[in-house]
């Protein structure tokens, strides 16, 4: 049970963190757009991909009504996001963080002194691993539930003992 004391605490921490200025709201507000990764919807471009891939995967998988359907359409969605988030990964990696490698015909294949600072690093350890962590957590658990629903279609019998292998409660 929380307290009134901890229910204090909490409003005032919660006051203090975000942007406050509206100049700030106004430039954080497309954060979570900027790059589309996060993205749920698929756009133009990736349709075409997308069903193909979803034909496939039905011709696999066989599936058998409405639930069925919407796994393997998960599953493709998570797999487009994946895709997203490796690019949007790479395009850091090559346009940004990374300098050119220039190679000297005087000189062995040496690179020049390349660094890349920590925080450049970590950010793309922070942010592009997990999203494309979570995407593929979010394939895989579709691609498991749909096993276990067509197991149970079939009449086989699961385990009843379940087990979390991400450990993850995130989702």
């Amino acid at each position: 049970m929380v307290t009134q004391a901890q229910l204090d605490a909490n409003k005032l921490n919660a006051k203090k963190a975000g942007v406050k200025s509206d100049t700030g709201k106004e430039i954080s507000k497309y954060n979570a757009v900027r790059h589309g990764v996060l993205q749920k919807t698929l756009i133009s471009t990736e349709r075409d991909e997308a069903q193909a891939m979803l034909s496939l995967l039905v011709i696999e998988h066989e599936p058998q009504g409405i639930l069925e359907d919407l796994l393997l359409e998960s599953m493709v969605l998570a797999y487009m996001r994946m895709i997203r988030a490796i690019q949007a990964e790479k395009a850091v990696l090559t346009e940004g963080f990374m300098p050119m490698i220039r190679y000297d015909s005087n000189t062995s294949d040496e690179t020049d002194n390349i660094e890349v600072g920590n925080s450049q690093y970590g950010m793309l350890d922070k942010i592009y691993m997990r999203y494309i962590t979570s995407c593929e957590r979010q394939f895989y658990r579709a691609l498991h539930e749909l096993q276990r629903v067509q197991d149970l279609r079939k009449g086989k019998r699961l385990s009843s003992v379940a087990v979390d292998i991400f450990k993850d409660t995130s989702d």
